[in-house]
């Protein structure tokens, strides 16, 4: 299930987190998802965060699919980089557990705190609510994004909306509490790839990026880390899920 998914407006270089990052721009939403979307009167866009789409019957064998992240978790949002990465004789990973016979050679590039609630709206349907801190000289600054996980036509997308733009993925379930999440560039190549382990209390996000020059045959210059604690300290949720 990979769907290139993207609505016009920018996105980070480093990932979709970070609003202090460098960004880059993105691919507008595939015309074909707007004409289908476009001629039946009930449905939304895959990139709709308004409300929950009509279901069809191919949505029924994810039924609860998000349920695992439901909840509020807190923590920290690494972004490392490779300084050996696109060099020729490298390759690219084949599964998030790449990241730890690399993490002694890879540097810091950034980092910040991250709050994540996740609320059901229904089984195929899940409200999210970000906030990031980060620490800045003149103390931290907090920034709050909104989104949905939704199951749509038989398929999974996550999309946030923040500072006037969509930021969309597509995901695949590989069983109860984990997902990949993939996220496509204008050129159709997968900019960024991201797994997610639900594991009791814990929440560990794996993955990598390819920046707009980089080649995917090669290794990624950017990796993602984070990993996240359940909490009782819930975000508040903005005005259009109250």
């Amino acid at each position: 299930m990979h769907g290139r998914m993207e609505k016009g407006g920018v996105v980070n270089r480093d990932g979709w987190f970070g609003s202090g990052l460098r960004r880059r721009a993105v691919f507008p939403l595939v015309a074909a998802s707007v004409l289908v979307a476009a001629g039946c009167s009930r449905q939304v866009a895959p990139n709709d965060t308004s409300r929950e789409p009509e279901h069809s019957a191919a949505d029924s064998a994810f039924s609860g699919v998000f349920s695992p992240w439901n909840g509020t978790w807190q923590g920290r949002y690494f972004v490392y980089e490779d300084f050996g990465a696109q060099k020729s004789g490298t390759t690219p990973p084949k599964s998030p557990d790449d990241f730890e016979g690399l993490v002694l050679q890879l540097a810091v590039k950034t980092s910040f705190g991250i709050t994540a609630q996740f609320a059901a709206g229904s089984p195929l349907f899940q409200k999210v609510v970000m906030e990031e801190s980060t620490q800045r000289a003149d103390g931290v600054v907090k920034d709050q994004y909104r989104g949905v996980r939704k199951v749509q036509d038989g398929r999974l997308f996550w999309v946030m909306d923040r500072a006037g733009s969509s930021i969309a993925m597509e995901g695949e379930s590989l069983g109860p509490g984990k997902m990949v999440w993939r996220r496509k560039a204008a050129n159709g190549s997968v900019a960024e790839t991201r797994y997610e382990t639900v594991s009791g209390s814990s929440i560990r996000i794996t993955g990598w990026i390819y920046g707009d020059e980089d080649d995917e045959a090669l290794s990624p210059r950017l990796w993602i880390r984070c990993d996240l604690k359940r909490s009782e300290n819930a975000v508040r949720v903005p005005k259009m899920y109250e």
